[in-house]
């Protein structure tokens, strides 16, 4: 079945190590026994950020996603390398993360695109306690305000033709 996306979801890979965590990630979801993505990833998220800001993509957008029970073909998921209940995110990962959740909007032309956390749908603490602070209230505020204005300039323009 496709993936028709309502909302963004995200994660933390619950590790504190400093070493690129998406092997560990893929290999952790293949152990587990998650469908194997059209990309040849058994990763569930369809991005993976490491702390460096690098994203790897792990499924497109369309394919169904293994990191949400009840919401995997109603969503897309981006895994960040850390524990967010003991650290925070790099300072690289978070603008990459508001890069990224732009990009995702623009590419579903859905400026109201929900960004939503792992808790708010299963018994858990992901994505960490940083993402309860007020700081990525702000960030997560900015991200959707910047997602909107895009997409009010590109209607302006696309009134004028």
């Amino acid at each position: 079945m496709e993936n028709k996306p309502k909302e963004i979801i995200i994660h933390h890979s619950g590790d504190q190590s400093r070493n690129p965590q998406f092997e560990k990630v893929n290999l952790w979801h293949k152990h587990r026994e998650f469908p194997i993505s059209s990309l040849g990833f058994y990763c569930g998220y369809h991005y993976f950020l490491e702390r460096n800001g690098l994203v790897i993509k792990a499924r497109n957008l369309t394919d169904e996603g293994a990191h949400t029970k009840g919401k995997n073909l109603e969503s897309i998921g981006i895994g960040l390398a850390g524990n967010f209940d003991f650290e925070n995110p790099t300072t690289e990962m978070t603008l990459m993360l508001a890069k990224l959740c732009a990009k995702i909007a623009e590419t579903l032309k859905n400026p109201a695109l929900p960004i939503r956390h792992h808790w708010e749908f299963s018994d858990t603490r992901c994505p960490g306690d940083w993402f309860r602070s007020n700081t990525w209230k702000f960030n997560k505020l900015k991200i959707q305000l910047s997602i909107i204005e895009k997409f009010l300039l590109w209607l302006r323009n696309f009134l004028k033709t």
